[in-house]
């Protein structure tokens, strides 16, 4: 769902501009991260957080390499030496997908294309290729494709139905219906304690997503979908809120299995209109969280494209899939014991920047407050 945008990216009060003073004041500069130029990455973020009057993704050391907010801190140089650092390319589909695939190209309109479809399939990978296809020609078929007149959940429920089914056999589960991040929420809720000198607070909800990839507590992506390819929208969806909501996400992985944090890539995907966008998260080095957007791809506009545009899509949503199987099996093999919690973390990684509402601001529900 949205409302205004800019609404949502709050001003900052002198009170806020020193929490990131104290945030910034609190990092180990042996442990930042150094670019060959001999810039440090923390210390460029630090200048363009105390520069912003509106909250921004810098004050939860989030760095979208594709914002070209930066270019006034970093050369292009040295932002593509921060986006190449330790890069993690997703995982590699099986041999059999591929070469289902290139079958597939071969076809040179929808006629060839059905009757390569056929045969159903043993694999899970392949079939869901085969089924995806089947239904996008029923859907040009009976003139649902191009869009006219659909609404938002139209879209998710029918155009990009396979980002859901995609994990249909996997560990990973997919949820959707503009679900609550708990990791979101775990992080706008840190500070939280029992009533003392002051009544205890009531609980933040989590930063609702259209779907959400989770297995048990722990989540390793999430997704936006929009009716419109709308500029504005798209902008606070995938450069703050999906940003916030992926920064929660990387922390609960780093409380469950902290030294698989360099190890682990969380996904987003960005679904506006017809235009697909896939976004990585890691921690490639020092206190940064790193977000790297890929290509945006459009889906085809007549039937006889679907070998083309169609099948690069589900070959990024299958290995999308993929690496957050990858990432929830280093989590889960990685061993923890019990402890005190007397030592201090060896890495700081905190929660997204949280900017508490104003209490008459807050919708009070079974001791909730709500914000999207």
């Amino acid at each position: 769902s949205y409302s205004s945008s800019t609404s949502k990216q709050i001003k900052l009060s002198p009170l806020q501009k020193g929490i990131v003073v104290d945030m910034f004041a609190k990092l180990d500069e042996t442990k930042m991260w150094r670019l060959s130029t001999g810039t440090v990455v923390e210390q460029q973020m630090k200048m363009f957080a105390l520069e912003c009057n509106f909250e921004h993704p810098v004050h939860s050391m989030v760095l979208d390499v594709s914002d070209k907010s930066w270019l006034k801190y970093f050369t292009a140089e040295e932002i593509q030496e921060i986006k190449n650092h330790q890069k993690k390319a997703l995982v590699d589909l099986p041999s059999t997908i591929e070469d289902y695939i290139k079958k597939l190209r071969e076809c040179q309109n929808v006629t060839m294309l059905k009757s390569m479809l056929t045969q159903e399939s043993s694999d899970p990978g392949c079939e869901l290729i085969r089924s995806s296809l089947l239904q996008y020609i029923h859907l040009f078929k009976c003139n649902y494709l191009p869009l006219s007149a659909q609404t938002e959940g139209d879209i998710l429920r029918r155009i990009w139905f396979f980002v859901d089914t995609a994990f249909d056999y996997s560990k990973i589960d997919c949820r959707g219906g503009e679900k609550a991040s708990k990791s979101s929420s775990a992080g706008r809720n840190a500070q939280r304690v029992i009533a003392g000198e002051e009544k205890m607070e009531s609980k933040r909800m989590g930063r609702k997503v259209d779907l959400l990839f989770l297995r048990q507590r722990l989540e390793y992506g999430c997704a936006e979908c929009g009716r419109y390819d709308n500029q504005t929208k798209e902008l606070y969806d995938g450069s703050f809120k999906m940003l916030k909501v992926l920064k929660d996400m990387i922390y609960n992985l780093y409380k469950s299995a902290p030294t698989s944090l360099h190890e682990s890539t969380l996904i987003g995907f960005l679904m506006f209109e017809t235009k697909f966008t896939l976004v990585t998260c890691d921690i490639p080095m020092g206190y940064v969280t790193r977000v790297t957007p890929y290509k945006s791809i459009d889906l085809p506009e007549e039937a006889d494209d679907l070998n083309n545009q169609l099948l690069s899509i589900l070959k990024a949503v299958y290995r999308a899939r993929l690496t957050m199987e990858q990432t929830n099996r280093k989590v889960r093999t990685e061993i923890v014991e019990v402890d005190d919690q007397s030592e201090e973390d060896p890495i700081i990684i905190s929660p997204s920047f949280n900017i508490k509402p104003d209490s008459n601001k807050r919708r009070r529900s079974s001791g909730e407050s709500s914000e999207a």
